[in-house]
């Protein structure tokens, strides 16, 4: 358990987790090594806020849970106020309104870990007072993206969901999402929670102002049309005037797109020039192909049984045809 005292108990603590070991922490409101917020997870649960009173490392007295399984290089952030609101890659999942060591203002990060388990790791710590260079409140828009699934078949739909958050302490004036349309999604569409949004080869959403703890959600869908796997969507927000935090404004989410037949069987007439599906009478010789050209057997001996072709013999086989191009593609299905 590490800390620092930032000198302000409002504002935003962030710091990002590049490997998730057996605990990972993000402590605010320090005041000993037995008081304490922590927001982060163990042994893999997912993430939640606790507060821990006399005690070193719990167990929580409150205990606030969100939907959000951890994984490497997620960014975790507190918003410290009259409430206390975390969330994870710019999402808000969690918070609590008790006043529990509201004036403290030491910060950290906490972890363990026994046997194999790895050490959690942290990057980029951060303290926010929340204000600008003039004393000014300033707003801190970030997005965190979700896909729908992880995997779907060609063909199949698929959707991604994201939440622009201003997790600062302003509101944030002309709030706009941006990116490029993922390659490999046909039929796409997009729709908002506020403002609107327009899709082409790019797609730009104008999501109009978020007060203070604001969110909005763009879901786009579309269905996968093969051609490129994974299907990834990379988005980034941006808002008129300052930003207290750049390192949220950009968010990516994958999916994975699997063919349920890699390798259909090709229309001869298509361009090719040998095709052969065996689908002739059982025979104790491999014949000619589909295409007319004649089966050679150069080694052993071959044949045709159950619509497949193969070895009539055991030892080696050696079955070829005279395809007429040196240059082109050759495939087979085993």
């Amino acid at each position: 358990l590490g800390v620092v005292d930032s000198g302000v108990s409002e504002g935003t603590a962030s710091v990002t987790v590049p490997v998730v070991g057996g605990e990972a922490w993000l402590i605010v409101r320090g005041s000993d090594r037995g008081n304490y917020w922590r927001f982060g997870s163990s042994d893999g649960v997912s993430y939640s806020l606790q507060q821990i009173r006399g005690w070193w490392f719990g167990p929580a007295v409150i205990d606030s849970y969100a939907s959000v399984v951890p994984g490497d290089g997620d960014r975790l952030s507190c918003e410290l106020g009259a409430e206390i609101r975390c969330s994870v890659n710019g999402t808000l999942v969690a918070g609590s309104s008790d006043g529990f060591n509201a004036d403290s203002t030491f910060v950290g990060f906490a972890t363990g870990a026994g046997g194999a388990v790895p050490v959690s790791r942290f990057d980029e710590f951060s303290v926010s007072d929340g204000v600008g260079a003039g004393g000014e409140l300033v707003a801190d828009v970030g997005v965190g993206v979700v896909a729908g699934a992880g995997s779907v078949d060609v063909g199949g739909e698929v959707s991604f969901t994201a939440t622009v958050t201003n997790g600062g302490t302003a509101g944030a004036v002309g709030v706009g999402l941006a990116g490029v349309v993922p390659a490999g999604l046909d039929d796409v569409s997009v729709t908002s929670s506020s403002g609107s949004c327009v899709v082409g080869a790019s797609l730009d959403c104008d999501l109009g102002d978020l007060g203070v703890s604001e969110s909005s959600v763009v879901t786009v869908s579309g269905v996968a049309s093969g051609s490129v796997s994974p299907v990834v969507l990379d988005v980034s927000v941006s808002s008129v005037g300052s930003d207290s935090d750049a390192g949220n404004d950009s968010a990516s989410a994958s999916v994975e797109v699997n063919d349920p037949d890699p390798d259909p069987d090709p229309d001869p007439g298509s361009g090719v020039v040998v095709f052969d599906d065996f689908e002739r009478a059982d025979s104790l010789v491999l014949g000619s192909a589909s295409t007319g050209q004649a089966w050679q057997v150069w080694s052993g001996a071959g044949r045709v049984v159950g619509g497949e072709a193969g070895a009539r013999v055991s030892g080696y086989t050696l079955g070829v045809v005279d395809s007429g191009v040196s240059e082109g593609t050759a495939s087979v299905t085993v």
